[in-house]
């Protein structure tokens, strides 16, 4: 979302993104994109936030962040925009195997790879969603290190 908004606004992109436990937004505009439609919601992820009146304040829950957007339009979905794709930087995509993101993480990394995008895909098998937020995780740390040596490489730092 924030290089379709860069491009949109003429703003400098950046030398390199990472998409970290998710895709770039799904094409039908409903839920994360391929099989996390079906399975995010029963396992208690991407919950529509409740109505104000029902639960009002910063932590409304689901969601709500997206509220009063267009869930199809290249600034919520750039997925659906393969000029704004086209343009983005070197991208760094990371999911793991359980966690609901895989199947919009995989997909968004296909359509960078057709556009020509330098893009990186790495999975962590039999992990969940964000399992780099917990360090104690052992694949945390080879997850920072992937993080770590893409940006490296990709803003000028040479190891």
């Amino acid at each position: 979302m924030s290089v379709a908004r860069f491009e949109k606004h003429n703003l400098p992109m950046p030398g390199a993104v990472g998409i970290f436990c998710v895709g770039a937004g799904s094409p039908t505009g409903a839920g994360f994109g391929g099989d996390a439609n079906y399975m995010a919601n029963p396992l208690g992820e991407a919950r529509p936030a409740a109505p104000p009146s029902l639960n009002p304040g910063p932590n409304a829950g689901g969601l709500g962040y997206l509220a009063g957007t267009d869930p199809k339009g290249p600034l919520v979905a750039p997925i659906n925009s393969p000029q704004i794709l086209a343009k983005f930087p070197p991208t760094l995509i990371i999911a793991a195997t359980r966690g609901f993101e895989m199947s919009g993480a995989l997909h968004t990394h296909t359509q960078l790879v057709k556009l020509g995008v330098d893009a990186g895909f790495h999975v962590w098998d039999g992990l969940f969603h964000r399992f780099f937020y917990n360090p104690d995780v052992p694949e945390s740390l080879d997850c920072y290190d992937v993080m770590v040596r893409f940006f490296d490489r990709q803003l000028g730092k040479r190891r």
